[in-house]
């Protein structure tokens, strides 16, 4: 391999338990024997005594311990049989490899608790659950092999090569954060017109229309009669503020009465001022021929409907489902071919925000599973559809072999897909178009 060292690694395993059948046995050392040789094929030098029956100089009541001091990792492929050697609940005509291997493996714990968790690896092969692990080893990483292919110990690989999947972003120097002085009001506020505005603001609210005489906005006033007091910088202040206030109410009424109806609705439902208050029409009469009824209308229902649409279509259903979630059915998705379960679909649905989405789990590690969600058209709604394909990897970690999709709005009815395929891009099982509809519990 071009002059290339890879890592060493002693697969520490037991070769059958004590309930096992014959043909239990003969199918747990093929795991073994695949997953080592696995690992060869990815750049690691493995030891496993299955290999070395044959050889001549071995001397078996030594070679687990020397493997042990020697490698640079121990790989314990956990099973019953193995969890109970570590404990010394085994039967004491049976393991002594393995007991040999476990007590060493205690002696680098006690001489160094770190140099141990790093030696030594758990690993789960298929049909191997977490509750195999000795209560006292769950301080190490465990890794769970989901395939015997590359993609099925990869998390394993990265682990042993030190490459996270998610690499560590280089870090930048401290950004300029420069401290505000004083007497560098001035300064700002040319700087950053938002921040004149809102000083301007304040100084209004706080009684000091001095500070604020520089602004181009002022409003030129006419010099008063004689006799009577200059007025004053708050008063030119105020000025602004009323005129600005006189003359945006009448452009607003202008407008009003040019399309009162639909421009009131409009104008109530962004602004929602005290404007829009119930109160009784203006009659027609010889001084007022052209009275405007100023009564607000309520909004149509289907505009409701398209507003509450836009604001969650498309979107994490988070902030949805922490008021709670009904699930409206839960199915299997099968591998293609088979029988066996590949993954479980939920069509989940939010009540507070009448909104519908999918969550998947599954149990293809570094598969893609492309969640799909869809309402058509109608009841004032729009059609709109939310695909989400997503890599589903790293099962190691808690949780990762879970995914949601995007919400959609669906007072009623969505249809919904799932389809999951393999590290190839091969399909590896899928769940068809369905309908599923969101009905309420009766009150």
């Amino acid at each position: 391999m071009n002059g290339f060292v890879g890592p060493t690694a002693l697969v520490s395993w037991a070769h059958r338990d004590e309930d096992w059948s014959d043909l239990q046995s003969e199918e747990w050392i093929e795991k073994v024997v695949q997953f080592s040789t696995l690992l060869m094929s990815n750049g690691v030098t493995v030891s496993l005594d299955l290999w070395s029956e044959t050889d001549p100089d071995v001397d078996w009541t030594r070679w687990g311990q020397r493997q042990v001091q020697n490698c640079d990792l121990v790989l314990i492929l956990v099973s019953d049989a193995w969890r109970q050697r570590w404990e010394g609940t085994n039967s004491p005509h049976l393991g002594a490899g393995v007991v040999s291997e476990a007590d060493t493996l205690k002696g680098v714990f006690n001489e160094d608790q770190l140099a141990f968790q790093r030696k030594a690896l758990l690993v789960l092969l298929p049909g191997v659950g977490k509750e195999s692990i000795p209560l006292d080893l769950h301080r190490l990483q465990w890794y769970r092999i989901t395939s015997m292919d590359a993609r099925g110990i990869e998390p394993l690989l990265r682990r042993i090569y030190g490459r996270p999947l998610h690499a560590r972003p280089v870090r930048k120097d401290a950004p300029e954060l420069p401290a505000k002085l004083p007497g560098d009001a001035a300064h700002g506020a040319a700087s950053s017109p938002i921040a004149a505005k809102r000083g301007e603001l304040d100084e209004i609210k706080a009684g000091d229309p001095d500070a604020g005489s520089s602004s181009d906005h002022s409003v030129s006033l006419s010099k008063p009669p004689l006799g009577e007091a200059p007025r004053t910088r708050k008063g030119s202040l105020w000025a602004k503020v009323t005129i600005g206030g006189v003359v945006a109410a009448l452009i607003t009424f202008a407008a009003f009465a040019n399309n009162a109806s639909g421009a009131l609705k409009n104008f109530c439902d962004m602004a929602r001022w005290s404007v829009c208050s119930t109160s009784p029409s203006p009659s027609a009469s010889p001084n007022n021929p052209t009275a405007v009824d100023v009564t607000p209308q309520p909004l149509p229902p289907e505009t409701d409907q398209a507003k509450l649409a836009a604001a969650y279509d498309g979107t994490n259903p988070s902030g949805c489902a922490d008021a709670g979630t009904s699930t409206i059915d839960t199915l299997q998705i099968k591998r293609l071919g088979t029988d066996n379960p590949l993954a479980t679909v939920q069509i989940k649905h939010a009540p507070k925000c009448n909104t519908t989405w999918v969550r998947v789990i599954n149990t293809l590690d570094g598969s893609t599973v492309n969640k799909v969600v869809e309402r058509r058209a109608g009841d004032g709604l729009a059609a709109f559809k939310s695909e989400v394909p997503e890599f589903s990897g790293n099962f190691s970690i808690p949780g990762r072999n879970t995914s949601y999709g995007n919400q959609v709005y669906a007072p009623g009815c969505v249809t919904a897909s799932v389809q999951i395929t393999d590290a190839a891009g091969s399909l590896a099982g899928e769940l068809p178009p369905q309908e599923f509809c969101w009905i309420s519990p009766p009150s």
